[in-house]
């Protein structure tokens, strides 16, 4: 099946199964994972009838056929730190996939909370043939393959390095401050007591009602520094971005990091991208304080 994706899995009849995309040519080049997703949808092959489901299980078998790429490295983040203009920059180059929070992966991820009988070896098995299927290889260029988790995945550092063991691990943060302001003019999901489970983040529902939502939300920032710090005492294969660095500074940090050669037209188009907003891409940017 290739050119095709697990775009989300679910049960149907007290099966898990997964609900499947055909991409065509299109590439993950949108800011966001959802929105590469809704031009997909519009192919013949996506609507109505023609949509595709199997039994999970069957992941196995079609990661089994295709040829992927390895992963080269996983991108976290404390969110509203630049890892999306990272990933843009990262995606301007055809020798790159780049695969931005894609729901099928935190689906298969927060079983460990939500439906805690999967057995762990089983979770394993189907994020390791997921993360296979997204890193196909669809073209002669790709020989890179960059996944950017959600800023919760953080808290399921240890799970994810013990399946990749020698897989770079980016960890990109920004003054504190500076992420509360943003989502208190947009929240994220994870900033809103109780959209996820408050376990993720070793807090009780009880727990979180208790706290008010500017202290649920600092709480939380302190959760993930210290997770990221405390991961990276003990691990070899991780670096540190900081956003107060600036991101053609931290593109050139990952570059070297992962002793990516960059030539002269690749850097003019990170330049350009540069001038625009990471999330709106037809923006020319503009800082606020």
């Amino acid at each position: 099946m290739k050119n095709w994706i697990p775009y989300e899995i679910g049960q149907s009849d007290g099966e898990w199964e997964a609900k499947w995309l055909f991409l065509g040519e299109q590439l993950f080049l949108e800011p966001f994972f959802e929105e590469t997703i809704r031009i997909c949808r519009r192919m013949p092959e996506n609507k109505g009838g023609n949509q595709v489901s199997t039994p999970l299980r069957n992941l196995k078998i079609v990661a089994d056929e295709l040829e992927s790429v390895a992963p080269t490295a996983f991108i976290f983040h404390i969110s509203r730190c630049g890892s999306t203009l990272l990933t843009q920059l990262l995606s301007l180059q055809k020798e790159n996939i780049v695969i931005s929070e894609a729901p099928v992966f935190d689906s298969i991820l927060r079983w460990k909370h939500n439906n805690p009988e999967i057995p762990a070896n089983i979770r394993r098995h189907h994020l390791e043939n997921t993360t296979r299927i997204y890193g196909q290889k669809r073209n002669v260029h790709q020989v890179n393959y960059f996944i950017k988790w959600d800023s919760w995945h953080l808290f399921f550092l240890d799970e994810i390095r013990a399946i990749y063991p020698s897989t770079p691990f980016i960890f990109m943060t920004r003054d504190m401050d500076a992420v509360i302001n943003s989502h208190e003019k947009v929240a994220g999901m994870h900033a809103i007591r109780g959209v996820l489970e408050p376990i993720i983040f070793g807090y009780t529902l009880q727990d979180v009602l208790d706290m008010q939502p500017q202290a649920y939300l600092e709480n939380l920032l302190l959760k993930m520094l210290d997770t990221v710090h405390g991961f990276m005492a003990v691990d070899n294969s991780s670096l540190l971005l900081n956003y107060e660095d600036g991101m053609f500074p931290n593109f050139e940090a990952t570059s070297d990091f992962l002793n990516m050669r960059l030539n002269k037209t690749a850097l003019e188009n990170v330049m350009q991208r540069l001038k625009y907003h990471s999330k709106f891409p037809k923006e020319q940017f503009e800082a606020t304080a």
